[in-house]
């Protein structure tokens, strides 16, 4: 019997396991093949599973959650943001690379093909906390879309030509968000290794990385408001000029001959613009910029303030006394001390039927003057020890946070019996 059905043209493979490819580049390192790969932002699903905070991998630190959050907000929030390449490990059985073309000193570029049901063996050498920090900022773009598509449409409704602006607006501002992520890359370098090489590399990835100085990233950072903020009060103020750790060639330790490291002031600088307790947020963040003059005034006056009150402070800004004797001889050399002081200030001058003038602020403080110098603490000091953030002979308060807020509470009470 004839057939008469028209014949179809199907595509070969249809039904069978699917083959993802990718441009890739295949060189060698370390006596072993190596691919890089360079993906759009929302194309990293593709290629590498989801890391999981509850489920570490047996060759790889646990995933800290806020740590990836960070970098979710940072990519988010920043642009231009950079980020290094993500390395992953991966076996080579199924996975085919169709060389295209030799470029130089062996470096072969080509597609690389890899069967779909073989991706779930692809796992985070380093970059776990970038890598989900994409499918959080992925997610939350896809959902914030969503929500304010809906809300414009309910505002459309109702009518209501302020909201439908606003919605209109957040929508297109979202939009964009997600538009960025398709058209910016991050990198990928394949390791092909079996699993049993996996757990060296990466011991010897982070045995030959060296973190960088935090006080130098603070003076360097200057995309956050109070790192501005403590670059100019440190370049301006005569308690701090000359006497701050930038981080450049050593780290701040008890020998170090500055006051205070980068950090820790700018430490200070949050302390005092927002509480012991407080954080910077966004929003807190755009309201600083919009009056970053008047910001370092304020920290500025602290600082005026501790050197009117406390004698060795004044003593040291006139250079009659050098950091390192002041740690050895007063709790004024103490980091935890200083950032105390500065909440206390906080709180004293917050607005309301309590708040103290500068002039009793720097009263009270003077009245402190004395027993700063009482190191070590002894155990019978009922006037440090009864604050319960000391240890018994210690040199300086205790920095936990807990024991930091009984001081800070200690001292506020104090000044306002």
């Amino acid at each position: 019997m004839e057939d008469n059905h028209e014949r179809i043209d199907l595509p070969e493979g249809l039904g069978g396991a699917p083959v993802i490819q990718f441009a890739a580049t295949k060189y060698e390192q370390g006596g072993r093949v190596m691919y890089n790969l360079v993906l759009p932002l929302v194309a990293l699903p593709r290629l590498i599973e989801r890391p999981d905070p509850n489920r570490p991998l047996e060759d790889n630190r646990k995933v800290n959650l806020k740590h990836a959050e960070g970098f979710r907000d940072y990519i988010i929030r920043q642009n231009p943001w950079i980020a290094p390449a993500i390395i992953v490990r991966a076996v080579s059985t199924e996975m085919t690379f169709e060389v295209k073309a030799d470029q130089a000193q062996g470096v072969q570029y080509g597609i690389l093909s890899i069967p779909a049901h073989v991706l779930p063996e692809i796992k985070v050498l380093d970059g776990q906390h970038r890598t989900l920090g994409v499918f959080l900022a992925i997610e939350q773009v896809n959902s914030e879309i969503a929500d304010k598509a809906e809300y414009l449409q309910k505002a459309k409704i109702v009518g209501e030509p302020n909201a439908i602006a606003a919605a209109e607006s957040e929508l297109r501002s979202w939009t964009e968000t997600r538009e960025r992520f398709g058209r910016q890359h991050i990198s990928v370098d394949i390791a092909i290794v079996g699993k049993s090489e996996s757990s060296q590399l990466f011991v010897d990835i982070n045995n030959n990385s060296l973190a960088v100085n935090k006080d130098f990233t603070t003076v360097l950072d200057q995309r956050h408001v109070g790192n501005r903020i403590a670059l100019r009060v440190l370049n301006e103020h005569q308690l701090v000029q000359g006497r701050i750790e930038t981080g450049q060639s050593t780290r701040m330790t008890s020998t170090n001959p500055n006051f205070l490291g980068a950090r820790h002031l700018a430490d200070i600088v949050r302390v005092i613009l927002v509480g012991g307790s407080g954080r910077i947020s966004a929003r807190r963040e755009q309201e600083l910029e919009s009056m970053e003059d008047g910001a370092v005034k304020q920290v500025s006056r602290f600082f005026d303030v501790l050197t009117e009150a406390f004698s060795d402070l004044a003593a040291m800004s006139d250079d009659n006394l050098d950091p390192v004797t002041l740690r050895r001889e007063s709790l004024l050399g103490s980091v935890t001390m200083i950032r105390a002081l500065a909440a206390t200030y906080f709180e004293l001058r917050k607005p309301g039927p309590t708040q103290f003038s500068e002039e009793e602020v720097v009263t009270y403080f003077r009245s402190l003057d004395g027993h700063m110098r009482e190191v070590p603490i002894s155990p019978d000091n009922d006037f440090w020890m009864s604050t319960g953030a000391f240890a018994p002979n210690g040199m300086a308060p205790l920095a936990r946070q807990g024991d930091f807020v009984k001081l800070v509470s200690a001292l506020t009470l104090r000044a306002h019996k």
